[in-house]
């Protein structure tokens, strides 16, 4: 027990403890100046990150319950921050621009919650879908620990669709134009521009092509798709053991 699993277990628990405090002090510190930058206003900026925190709290909350159902491992946590913070920001910051420019375009509150509902929402939706799902291929693996980083990745994944669809909105619809509170000196926003339909790039062309021939399309896709996937027939697992840790443990 001295030298062996037991030993190993509270060195790689404390590992990723600690790794977790210095990525959310780093990330969360990083986040807020981007988005200051971004947005130009410090209320504007708190609101993607607000939505991340909520989306990790609560996928925590549902691993829990998961967790009286199937043993999961410690690192969870790693994988439900990591991910909570980066797509509730990254979810949010898209809807929030989409509402400011709205506004800006001159709807008024209600409209431009409703308009970017319509547009931005609906492409969070369909983004988070695709994520999860992708993510289905950490759960069917055989090992627990990437099905505890799939478990965790899908449960935050879909608390931050959940939290940007709803939750932002309402936050929107309390603040109002108050989101653009406490200005940051010397970083004035764009004047409003007309949206431009485009005509020509490789996404028109490919959108164009699959729109066109759907069912060639589908076969190809999935032809790929399959290719990708024959490695995972003859993967070789193993646990890498205290080489995975620094030498200094």
């Amino acid at each position: 027990l001295v030298t062996g699993d037991a030993s190993f277990s509270v060195d790689a628990i404390k590992l990723a403890e600690d790794t977790l405090k210095t990525g959310e002090v780093i990330g969360i510190s990083v986040a807020l100046v981007v988005l200051a930058l971004v947005f130009g206003a410090i209320a504007a900026a708190l609101l993607p990150v607000a939505v991340g925190i909520v989306a990790v709290v609560g996928a925590l909350g549902l691993t829990a319950l998961v967790g009286q159902a199937m043993d999961l491992t410690f690192m969870v946590t790693n994988i439900i921050t990591m991910m909570g913070l980066a797509v509730g920001i990254d979810y949010s910051l898209f809807i929030l621009s989409r509402y400011r420019e709205e506004r800006e375009h001159g709807l008024d509150k209600i409209e431009a919650i409703a308009a970017a509902g319509a547009t931005a929402s609906r492409a969070v939706l369909f983004s988070g879908m695709m994520v999860a799902l992708a993510l289905v291929g950490l759960v069917i693996f055989p090992d627990t620990v990437f099905q505890t980083m799939g478990i965790g990745a899908i449960l935050v994944v879909s608390v931050a669709v959940l939290a940007s669809l709803t939750l932002l909105p309402a936050i929107l619809g309390i603040l109002g134009d108050k989101v653009n509170a406490i200005r940051i000196p010397f970083i004035q926003r764009r004047a409003p521009q007309k949206t431009s339909h485009a005509t020509g790039g490789f996404w028109v062309w490919m959108t164009r092509v699959v729109t066109r021939r759907p069912v060639i399309s589908l076969v190809v896709g999935v032809a790929v798709l399959v290719m990708a996937a024959i490695p995972y027939f003859d993967a070789n697992m193993g646990m890498s053991g205290i080489s995975a840790l620094p030498d200094d443990l």
